[in-house]
């Protein structure tokens, strides 16, 4: 039997990017709201929320701009949306 491994993107920057982080902000650019984002993906929104947060900060961009209408993406959040889609849509993760 073989071993599956399932692959950890990097950003640009060389970071490893966890599985559960990228997964929950695509489904929130998706969404473009965290508690619509939480409800499909079966977790919290405070656990959707603290894991981008903890992601922005470890790539060093912001990837939404937060307001009280919602949630926008920002420029780099689009090129990041571009660049990991892919690899969403072969992973069943939450």
């Amino acid at each position: 039997m073989t071993e599956r491994r399932s692959r950890v993107p990097t950003s640009s920057l060389g970071s490893r990017i966890p599985l559960t982080s990228l997964i929950q902000t695509l489904a929130v650019a998706e969404y473009l709201n965290f508690r619509h984002a939480a409800n499909a993906l079966g977790v919290s929104q405070s656990s959707v929320s603290a894991r981008i947060k903890a992601l922005e900060e470890d790539l060093g961009i912001l990837l939404f701009e937060r307001n009280t209408r919602g949630v926008r993406l920002t420029e780099a959040g689009r090129l990041f949306v571009q660049r990991y889609q892919p690899v969403s849509s072969t992973s069943n993760m939450p």
